[in-house]
């Protein structure tokens, strides 16, 4: 259920970074679009050099860029597969955010929703990095910063329940994919993901409930015909399952769920043979 979710916020961040440095008297026009620049100019270095943008972005961190300048060196770092220290740095820009919020005129209700953020991103490094509970604390405290309520808090659910799926906390799962369900009521991500949950604890009919209700909104989704295929050969309907896995051979050759559709036909076909046999 990892998918990656680091890079977002962009020259909103720098925004509000000045927003916090303005009671320290920082607010020249030049200065902030001059920060802004750079911060563009320093992400793009993250896509295409991530060694460089990691060596720039140390630099202009440490040289008083705050918040910009960590985010930045976070998503070389992520480019990097230093995913890691990339969620480290993620919650240090977090907390300078922070630090300035609380020394300046800034507004708060912008202030905590950009280091909610920051943190739901650190959080999805910490699963990418293979640290489950690491990441499933991180996303708890980026909801402690806003209403639980909002869109962003939604998405911060359906996050803290792929970290609980991963720690096999399937009931955690559906929990928080009940939240997100009530703040996004049509959403195929959450139908698919709750199938997966339910299809772990057996719980076969209702799966198939959910992973139909995912196929009816997006019939060609690649996750939900990937689930519907695993829902499938759970419950012994082995035609179905690699009906639904050629399917995503044929729609998405090259995608990730087209490999592991394809290793699901290959272990599909050694049941097969060894019954025949």
């Amino acid at each position: 259920m990892v998918k990656v979710k680091i890079i977002s916020l962009g020259v909103a961040l720098v925004s509000l970074f000045f927003v916090a440095h303005a009671a320290l008297g920082q607010t020249d026009e030049e200065r902030q679009k001059s920060a802004a620049r750079a911060y563009v100019s320093c992400v793009s270095l993250a896509k295409n050099n991530p060694d460089r943008a990691i060596s720039v972005a140390q630099n202009w961190r440490d040289s008083g860029g705050g918040t910009p300048a960590s985010h930045c060196l976070a998503l070389a770092l992520a480019a990097n597969g230093d995913y890691t220290e990339s969620a480290y740095e993620l919650s240090r820009a977090a907390e300078i955010l922070r630090n300035f919020g609380r020394t300046a005129d800034a507004s708060t209700s912008e202030t905590r929703l950009a280091i909610a953020d920051l943190l739901a991103q650190s959080g999805n490094a910490w699963l990418l990095a293979n640290e489950a509970l690491r990441a499933y604390d991180i996303f708890s405290q980026a909801l402690s910063e806003i209403s639980s309520t909002s869109l962003t808090a939604g998405e911060i659910y359906v996050d803290r329940a792929r970290a609980s799926y991963e720690l096999m906390d399937f009931e955690g799962t559906m929990s928080d994919l009940e939240r997100a369900q009530n703040i996004y009521s049509n959403r195929t991500d959450i139908m698919v993901y709750k199938a997966s949950a339910l299809r772990a604890m057996e719980r076969f009919d209702e799966a198939q409930i959910a992973i139909a209700n995912a196929l009816a909104l997006s019939p060609d989704d690649e996750a939900a015909l990937l689930e519907r295929g695993n829902v499938r050969f759970s419950l012994g309907i082995f035609d179905g399952a690699r009906e639904d896995w050629a399917q995503i051979l044929m729609l998405y050759p090259n995608s990730v769920a087209a490999e592991m559709a394809r290793k699901n036909i290959e272990a599909l076909d050694g049941i097969v043979s060894d019954s025949d046999g």
